[in-house]
């Protein structure tokens, strides 16, 4: 069966959020006819001309250069199949599950950004600010406090060591001890409006 991103929380999850459809939110963003009177605002032209918004976008272009992508594409491939969003007091974590396009875009753009983030940090004289660690055959990453993951179609965002190991094994074990397990959860679950963008338990 092909599993969810509750199949890959843990039982013990108390708050979860999931939206089910990422792109169709940030199409209409970008194309909201108020967008361009928006960017006409003072104060929005003085944000987008500030040397730090130019610095994120000189990056933005680094990275689309990496990748061979467009940012919507990549954007695309990336939250595609939906982000989840849950906290387990059990571990004191918190977590963000993302099913992507493909598995083979989303190894690509994990590939692109460690690259870049090392080839970024020799430039600048600094050490691999990337650290990795295997956990059953499966390669866990960090940088600073965020760590992640990639399996099969998931990206797996964690803040701790904890709840990332619980999602992991939930993906290798099945779903015994996950989050879609809870009798409360199935039954909040039967009334979700198929339309629904967003769902919250």
């Amino acid at each position: 069966a092909v599993k969810t991103a509750a199949d890959l929380f843990p039982a013990s999850t108390i708050a979860y959020a999931e939206l089910r459809q990422p792109m169709a939110l940030v199409d209409l963003i970008l194309e909201h006819p108020l967008r361009q009177r928006v960017e006409q605002f003072d104060q929005v032209r003085e944000l987008l001309e500030n040397p730090q918004y130019t610095q994120v976008q000189a990056i933005v272009t680094l990275i689309k250069q990496q990748i061979g992508m467009k940012w919507k594409e990549a954007l695309a491939t990336l939250i595609e199949g939906g982000v989840s969003v849950g906290f387990d007091p059990k571990t004191e974590g918190f977590a963000v599950v993302i099913r992507s396009k493909n598995q083979q875009g989303l190894e690509k753009l994990r590939d692109s950004f460690l690259k870049l983030a090392r080839d970024e940090a020799q430039r600048q004289g600094n050490k691999d600010p990337i650290k990795t660690v295997e956990y059953r055959g499966i390669t866990a990453y960090s940088a600073d406090q965020a760590k992640f993951a990639t399996v099969g179609p998931w990206l797996v965002l964690v803040n701790n060591d904890e709840l990332g190991k619980a999602v992991l094994d939930n993906y290798l074990d099945g779903n015994k001890n996950s989050l879609s397990s809870n009798k409360q959860f199935q039954a909040s679950r039967k009334l979700i409006n198929g339309k629904s963008t967003v769902w919250a338990f």
